[in-house]
């Protein structure tokens, strides 16, 4: 475990708090924060006003996409049309300032020499196509930048472009090839997160070549280690489910696909986590979509997908998203456009226009995501407030030929975080004759809003079906009618601003991305899923870790059965988490260890909650797993080190399994036994066995029953024998 940091004492609160109030008038005392109830903390609002945290990183302004420190990464394009490097193709850089003059310096590992540099005024802007440019690479040898598409799969690559001011910019990229591109928003390091979920599209079966499913990791400091768990068995041979591990210097990044020849591998869902903060881009090579989708004529059109992942931590609640228009007439496809809703947790209850749609995670849905087809105004909702979720919007293949269009990948920001002023950028490319923006906004904010200073009239917008709490949102598209740099604002807070995607539409080829982006912290604390077990034998410990892009400060961690009558054990936390642990720095990582004042004879089940705060917020959502407690280890803090446990031997034939496998192990004396089947994300998926085995040996078969491809985890327990054994297994063709 990292080394955790003792949190201040009350006079260095004291000092903390001083030196808030010397950096910003607007501040809140620390210690007066930590020393409220759990309760009375929950009920905060986060607060966009940020102050710095004294000895450490300064954060002095709202979290947008806004920054100094920017790395982008090209993912894999396929154009089977022409050459990698054909001029046709190419890799543009938009660049803007906000309201300072900035030195803009583009650098890329990849090519030493690279040292473009801007002289910015004030609100001023610049396009730089990189792959156009030549730099001498020594021996007086001149070298146009055509190798920055990232090739390479799971292992450090330097095709990382750096963008970095010396001012607050925004930037976008473009990855264009003849008749594939997107764009993509680049977020930067005063708001990069160590923890990502994945949004991917399935590999193209139908494509020639046939494409994959990618994504892409960029790290920010050196020595980042990069922790990644795929959802899919990918093209370097790591399979679905168990985590591997990659280190990136400064300025490097990692690709990871999928084996295209494979039917149906998708990388959604998929888990990165780091020691240092990294940026996360994620998409397809080329793809159709829905898959197999086809035109009017019967043909098939692709197009790359490219979108930057926010950090887990930003998650949202509440989507408001809507089809596109194909044309000036506001035409939208007679399918729509694919929705695509990726959950953190299991047991998540999504509802879409105020009515139930799925839960994800569950019994009956297994899988973290699904897709569904939208063609007008879309409110998506989590029901849970500790349980977010991302939201992305495919736009279909083109419908007829000669259409406008084709699919790119655009992640939809909450409207939990709006914010009332954005720069962005629209394609200057010709080949783009159709850009536009969407803008979604609270209802009450209608009528405030301007675009490069032109207000838009509030029936402009149109109603979006269901609300949250009363809220009621809307939503209105506007085409751009110039390229390169908009401005879009509001006379209202931040708070009840807008969202925004922008995207442009030529002859079968489009881009979309997030325009603008609130990336304010909804949490901190993540616990890690399953809990460990030592030496076979249960541990009541809890591994926890940081994935906030500030340091983290633990206020209390408490333990509440599901039967009341279970609080006669005096059930509690082992440490005094805010002084045994206090500051948990970005990506650092700590334990805690659940006791029982009295011997427990049978587990108990309930729920671990752990309260943090940020030093720049004071409504950060409490983490909580359902965790179960159990005898020996839970009878005394002496106990939290684990017990030396009963160990079976345990196989799997066959294993990997097509129709079924078997399950074979021998119990020394009659005792309970469960056997439990899990998914790679620690969801239960099947109930195999629970019952009394006499003493002896067995063999429990294990159905197929339409398990998908996969790796999982057949768990045997016991309480009697202090039994916790685990198999993996795989599930294939």
């Amino acid at each position: 475990m990292t080394t955790l940091h003792r949190i201040p004492s009350v006079d260095d609160r004291s000092f903390t708090f001083r030196c808030m109030l010397a950096s910003c008038f607007f501040a809140l005392s620390i210690a007066f924060f930590a020393a409220r109830p759990p309760a009375a903390r929950a009920q905060q609002h986060n607060n966009p006003t940020l102050n710095p945290d004294c000895g450490g990183p300064s954060i002095t302004s709202t979290p947008t996409n806004a920054g100094t420190d920017f790395l982008l990464c090209f993912e894999e394009n396929v154009d089977t049309t022409t050459p990698l490097d054909d001029a046709d193709g190419y890799l543009e850089i938009y660049i803007a300032t906000l309201g300072d003059t900035a030195t803009v310096t583009i650098t890329s590992n990849q090519y030493p020499s690279l040292n473009k540099v801007y002289f910015m005024q004030p609100n001023s802007s610049v396009t730089y196509r990189i792959t156009d440019s030549i730099v001498n690479e020594g021996l007086g040898v001149n070298v146009t930048m055509h190798d920055l598409w990232i090739t390479s799969d799971e292992v450090a690559d330097n095709r990382v472009v750096q963008v970095q001011s010396t001012s607050f910019i925004v930037c976008y990229g473009m990855d264009f090839k003849a008749e594939t591109a997107d764009a993509f928003c680049a977020l930067s390091a005063q708001s990069a997160g160590t923890d990502y979920g994945i949004m991917s599209y399935p590999n193209s079966q139908s494509a020639s070549p046939k494409t994959s499913s990618q994504f892409a990791v960029a790290a920010f400091q050196d020595n980042t280690t990069v922790t990644i768990t795929p959802s899919a068995r990918t093209l370097g041979s790591n399979a679905a489910g168990v985590p591997f591990k990659v280190t990136l210097q400064q300025g490097q990044c990692v690709q990871v696909q999928t084996n295209a020849n494979d039917s149906g591998l998708d990388l959604t869902g998929s888990t990165v986590s780091a020691n240092h903060p990294i940026t996360v881009y994620s998409g397809h090579e080329r793809t159709e979509v829905p898959l197999d989708s086809t035109n009017g004529n019967g043909g098939i059109s692709r197009d790359m997908l490219l979108e930057v992942m926010p950090p887990t931590s930003t998650w949202g609640y509440n989507f408001v998203l809507n089809a596109i228009a194909l044309d000036n007439e506001d035409s939208i496809g007679p399918q729509g456009d694919l929705m695509r809703v990726l959950a953190l947790d299991s047991n998540t209850v999504v509802t879409v226009n105020g009515k139930s749609w799925v839960t994800l995670g569950s019994k009956l849905h297994p899988s973290l995501f699904s897709d569904s087809l939208i063609k007008g105004p879309t409110l998506v909702s989590s029901t849970s407030s500790s349980k977010p979720l991302l939201v992305g919007e495919i736009e279909h293949s083109d419908y007829y030929v000669g259409g406008g269009g084709d699919p790119s990948l655009s992640i939809v920001p909450p409207v939990d975080q709006t914010y009332n002023n954005y720069t962005f950028f629209s394609s200057p490319d010709m080949k783009f004759d159709y850009n536009s923006v969407i803008i979604a906004t609270d209802t009450s904010s209608q009528g405030t809003i301007t675009i490069d200073g032109t207000l838009l009239p509030p029936f402009f917008f149109k109603p979006v079906p269901g609300n949250v709490g009363g809220r009621s949102f809307s939503i209105y598209e506007d085409q751009l009618q110039t390229s390169g740099v908009h401005t879009i604002s509001s006379t209202m807070p931040p708070g009840q601003g807008f969202t925004i995607l922008a995207y442009g539409l030529g002859d079968v080829i489009s881009y979309g991305y997030t325009a603008g982006s609130l990336l304010v912290p909804q949490r901190a604390i993540r616990i890690e899923y399953p809990p460990q077990s030592i030496e076979h034998s249960h541990t009541n410990s809890l591994n926890f870790h940081n994935t906030a892009y500030q340091p983290a400060y633990l206020d209390s961690a408490i333990f509440i059965p599901n039967n009341p009558d279970a609080s006669a054990f005096g059930i509690h936390v082992a440490e005094n988490v805010g002084l045994d642990i206090g500051r948990v720095d970005i990506g650092g990582s700590g334990q805690i260890h659940l006791v029982s004042d009295n011997p427990l004879t049978d587990p108990i089940s309930g729920t671990v909650k752990i309260y943090s705060h940020l030093p720049s917020y004071f409504g950060i959502e409490s983490a909580e797993m359902s965790f179960t407690l159990y005898p020996k280890a839970g009878a005394a803090a002496a106990d939290v080190a684990g017990q030396g446990g009963l160990s079976l031997t345990v196989t799997a034939t066959p294993n990997p399994f097509s129709a079924y496998t078997t399950i074979n192990f021998s119990v020394p004396e009659t005792a309970d036994i469960t056997m439990t089947l899990y998914d790679e994300l620690g969801r239960v998926v099947q109930h195999v066995a629970s019952s009394e085995f006499s003493a002896g040996p067995y063999s429990v078969r294990i159905e197929r029953r339409g398990l998908a491809n996969g790796v999982y985890v057949c768990e045997i327990t016991s309480n009697k024998l202090n039994l916790h054994e685990r198999i993996p297994i795989v599930a294939g063709e």
